[in-house]
C-alpha cells in the first residue's frame, strides 16, 4: 500500500483529483442563492461605506473589522453596489487561508507533507455543507485565529515580542465575531504549555498584543461598540418564551450535548476515536495539541448556550475536529487500531463529499440555484422601482430579507435598531417602533410563515396587533405571497 502512494504518478492524480474537487466546490458556489445573513452583513457594510458611523449612526451587533476590511477593498478596486459574486470570492481566500494555516500546523506538530495536504482538502470538504459556501464572519473569524495559532508556532523560540503580532491577529478573530474570543485562551493555552524559556514573557506580550486592538476600537467608538457586541440581548430566550420553550441551565446543557452528538455523528465522526485514544495520547506526549483540539471543540460549543441551532456555528469547530487527524496519525499505534483509524478517517471524508457533493452540488447548484439567485435580484429590482430616494422600508420575515441588499433598501431607526433581522434580535418593542417610523412594510403572509415553520409563527414580534395596523393601508402582492403595504398612503376606508 505505501508503494502504491509513493507512486508519482498516483501522487499527481490525487492532487490534481484534489485540487480539482476543491475548484468544483468554490465555483458552484457562485450558482447559489444568497443567504439572507450574507445579504443583511453587506448591505450594512455598504452602509459604512457610503459615510454611516458603526453603534452611532448605524446599529451593528456584531464587531467591525470584516466590514471595514470590504470597505477598503471595495474602495481599492472600485466595486460597484451589490456585486456579490466579489465579496464570495473574497470569503474563498480567507477558506483557502484557514485550509493553508491548518496544514501549517499540522506540519509543525509532525505530520507529514501528505497527511498535512489531505486535512488542508479535508477542511474545503467539510465545511462546505455547513453554511461554508455562503459570506459569514465565521471563516474569516477562523482564519484569524488559525493564523494566530500558526505564527505562534513559527515564533515559539524566537523573540517573546513576536508574540504581540500573535496577540494582535487573535484579537482580529474576536472583532471579526464575538465568539472568535475563543482564540485568546486556545493561544493562551499553547503558550503556557510550551517548553520555551520565556513562555511567561511571550504571555505577556501576547496579551499585550490582544489589547492593544482593543484599545484602538475604544479610541475609535467608545465604550459604544463594546455594549453593542456584547450586551446587546441576542439570543433565544425571548423566542423561548413566547413559545413557551424551557429557558433553564439544564435545558440548555441538554441542548450542548444534542449540538455536540449532532457534530459527531454528521460532520467530523472522527472525534470518537481521538477521545478514546487520549490515554495513548498523553502516553506519547501529544497531550498538549490535543488538548487544545478538545479544548476548542468543547469552547466553540459554548455557541449554542445562547442559540438553538445553525450549521454555520459548527464552523469554529470544525478545525479542531480535523487536527485531531494528524495528531493521531503521528502515534505509534498496533495496526489494528490504526486500521479502525484510518477506517474512521475514510467515514469523515464519504459524509463530508456526500454532504458536499449531493446536497450542495448536485440539489442545488446544478439545478434552481442560479435561476433562485437571479430571481432575487428581480423581485429587489421590482421592490426598488416602488421605493422612492429617502424613503424606509421595514421586512419582519427572513425569508425576503435580502430585499434589503438587492433592492439597496433602507430601514427606519437607523441608529437604533439598523438592520436587525429575525426573532434572536427583533422584538414586539423594535417592530413597533419600525412599524410606525416606515414607509413601507413588506412581508410574507400569515399562512405561509405558519405553514413554513409548522403552525409557528417564527417571526412572533409581528404580532396581531401590528399586523392590524399595517393591514389598515393599501397593498399589492408582488410575487407569489410577498405583500407590500404602503404605509405613506392614507389608510383604507372602513
Amino acid at each position: 500500500m505505501k508503494e502504491f502512494f509513493d507512486n508519482k504518478y498516483v501522487k499527481w492524480a490525487l492532487g490534481i483529483t484534489g485540487v480539482l474537487s476543491v475548484l468544483v466546490l468554490i465555483i458552484g458556489s457562485f450558482f447559489n442563492s444568497m443567504d439572507v445573513d450574507s445579504a443583511i452583513i453587506l448591505v450594512e457594510m455598504e452602509r459604512i461605506s457610503e459615510g454611516f458611523i458603526p453603534y452611532e449612526t448605524l446599529h451593528l451587533n456584531y464587531p467591525p473589522l470584516w466590514f471595514y476590511i470590504n470597505v477598503a477593498l471595495k474602495w481599492l478596486f472600485h466595486v460597484p453596489y451589490g456585486c456579490y459574486p466579489f465579496y464570495l470570492a473574497v470569503h474563498w481566500l480567507y477558506a483557502i487561508g484557514c485550509a493553508s494555516c491548518l496544514f501549517y500546523i499540522s506540519r509543525k506538530w509532525g505530520a507529514s507533507k501528505y497527511v498535512s495536504a489531505f486535512i488542508a482538502w479535508l477542511f474545503f470538504i467539510v465545511m462546505h455543507w455547513p453554511q461554508g459556501n455562503e459570506i459569514l464572519f465565521e471563516i474569516p473569524s477562523v482564519f484569524w485565529g488559525l493564523l494566530s495559532i500558526s505564527l505562534f508556532l513559527k515564533w515559539k523560540d524566537s523573540h517573546p515580542a513576536w508574540q504581540i503580532l500573535v496577540g494582535a491577529l487573535a484579537c482580529c478573530s474576536f472583532l471579526t465575531k464575538q465568539f472568535g474570543a475563543g482564540f485568546l485562551l486556545l493561544v493562551l493555552w499553547l503558550i503556557v504549555v510550551s517548553t520555551s524559556t520565556n513562555k511567561w514573557k511571550q504571555a505577556g506580550f501576547y496579551l499585550l498584543g490582544y489589547c492593544l486592538p482593543l484599545l484602538i476600537c475604544l479610541a475609535c467608538w467608545g465604550t459604544d461598540i463594546y455594549r453593542s457586541i456584547l450586551f446587546n440581548g441576542y439570543g433565544t430566550d425571548v423566542m423561548d418564551a413566547y413559545w413557551g420553550r424551557e429557558t433553564t441551565f439544564a435545558s440548555k446543557i441538554a441542548r450542548l450535548w444534542g449540538n455536540l452528538i449532532g457534530f459527531m455523528n454528521r460532520i467530523v465522526p472522527f472525534v470518537c476515536v481521538a477521545l478514546m485514544l487520549l490515554p495513548i495520547i498523553f502516553k506519547q506526549g501529544k497531550w498538549r495539541e490535543a488538548l487544545m483540539c478538545f479544548f476548542g471543540i468543547g469552547g466553540f460549543l459554548l455557541q449554542f448556550f445562547f442559540v438553538h441551532g445553525g450549521h454555520h456555528y459548527y464552523q469554529y469547530m470544525i478545525p479542531f475536529a480535523l487536527l485531531l487527524i494528524p495528531i493521531v496519525c503521528t502515534l505509534d499505534l498496533n495496526k489494528y487500531v490504526r486500521l479502525i483509524a484510518y477506517i474512521v478517517i475514510g467515514w469523515t471524508s464519504i459524509l463530508g463529499i456526500y454532504s458536499a457533493y449531493h446536497n450542495r452540488v448536485w440539489k442545488i447548484y446544478l439545478h434552481n440555484g442560479k435561476q433562485n439567485y437571479e430571481n432575487q435580484w428581480k423581485l429587489g429590482q421590482r421592490v426598488a422601482d416602488i421605493v422612492q430616494d429617502g424613503e424606509t422600508v421595514f421586512i419582519p420575515h427572513g425569508g425576503i430579507c435580502y430585499l434589503y441588499y438587492t433592492a439597496n433598501l433602507y430601514p427606519s431607526c437607523m441608529a437604533e435598531i439598523g438592520y436587525g433581522v429575525g426573532p434572536m434580535e427583533v422584538d414586539i418593542e423594535h417592530a413597533a417602533k419600525w412599524v410606525a417610523n416606515t414607509d413601507y412594510v413588506l412581508h410574507f403572509t400569515r399562512k405561509l410563515m405558519y405553514d413554513l415553520y409548522q403552525g409557528r409563527d417564527f417571526e412572533y414580534f409581528y404580532n396581531d396587533s401590528i399586523q392590524q395596523y399595517v393591514d389598515q393601508f393599501p397593498s399589492d402582492t408582488l410575487e407569489k405571497e410577498t405583500v407590500i403595504h404602503y404605509l405613506n398612503r392614507p389608510k383604507l376606508a372602513d
